[in-house]
């Protein structure tokens, strides 16, 4: 349990709910996982140890929105997202949880990587405040139209 009173089991279910809205298109339900000033950041594993400020992605949540409302008319194709080693830790604003991901698109892995994500207690729910997704390719390929 952290300072905060987060327990495992209420980050895994955050962390769960997460995946599950996406891949079953429930964007408006993501969106209320995230605090109203959240961050959302994705970059490259390189950039990510070297702590460059080297972003593909780097919005909030009213960003997020308007990528959720072009991006759903252009990705269609079913997603998959699996999820891995959990974890939380304390950290100076309440709690940080991280997890491994791979994503499924057409059978195969698009991408994989690892969720960071700061988390702080909202009207007695968890939220994300800020999430790191760090994608462990060389190269993004393609736009990317959706969140991850």
């Amino acid at each position: 349990m952290t300072a905060d009173g987060a327990t495992k089991a209420e980050v895994a279910d955050l962390f769960d709910r997460y995946v599950t809205y996406l891949d079953e298109r429930q964007y408006q339900d993501w969106l209320d996982l995230f605090t109203e000033d959240a961050r959302y950041e994705m970059l490259l594993s390189e950039d990510y140890v070297k702590d460059t400020n080297m972003l593909a992605i780097g919005e909030g949540k009213r960003e997020l929105a308007g990528r959720i409302e072009v991006g759903q008319g252009v990705e269609r194709d079913p997603r998959t997202h699996l999820l891995t080693a959990v974890i939380l830790e304390k950290s100076t604003t309440g709690t940080r949880g991280a997890a491994n991901f791979a994503l499924l698109r057409h059978g195969a892995v698009a991408c994989s990587g690892r969720y960071h994500m700061d988390l702080v207690r909202r009207d007695g729910a968890l939220r994300i405040e800020r999430c790191v997704c760090v994608i462990n390719d060389a190269v993004i390929r393609g736009t990317i139209y959706l969140p991850v």
